[in-house]
């Protein structure tokens, strides 16, 4: 768990120049939180939220997915098949993690996938 570290920078006070401890002590306190509690990684990730319409999915993080410009004739028919983009995503290392349907025909998909860097 992470802590304030208010003990360590207690102890090491007057041993280095304020600037310096600042940083050093910001660094491993950043470091003790970005680790299990067994001190391996944590593991962060990414996210994705798809929009689907009538079988297709018409918007993905809020951006677009269709081939035709949204509001013009044919739109909705350029977005790619639920089935298309679920294996799209899925070659990708996104893995579908909840599905929350709304009215009828529609509903958002949730994915996530491992962050690396």
């Amino acid at each position: 768990m992470c802590g304030t570290g208010a003990e360590v920078e207690e102890k090491e006070e007057g041993k280095e120049g304020a600037e310096e401890h600042a940083v050093r002590w910001h660094a491993r306190m950043l470091a003790n939180c970005y680790r299990r509690r067994d001190g391996g990684p944590v593991t962060r990730f990414e996210y994705l939220v798809a929009s689907v319409r009538d079988g297709r999915v018409w918007s993905a993080n809020d951006h677009w997915q269709g081939s035709v410009p949204q509001g013009e004739p044919g739109a909705d028919a350029s977005c790619p098949s639920l089935l298309d983009y679920l294996e799209e995503a899925g070659a990708q290392a996104w893995e579908l993690v909840a599905v929350d349907p709304e009215t009828e025909g529609t509903a958002v998909l949730y994915f996530k996938r491992a962050r690396y860097g």
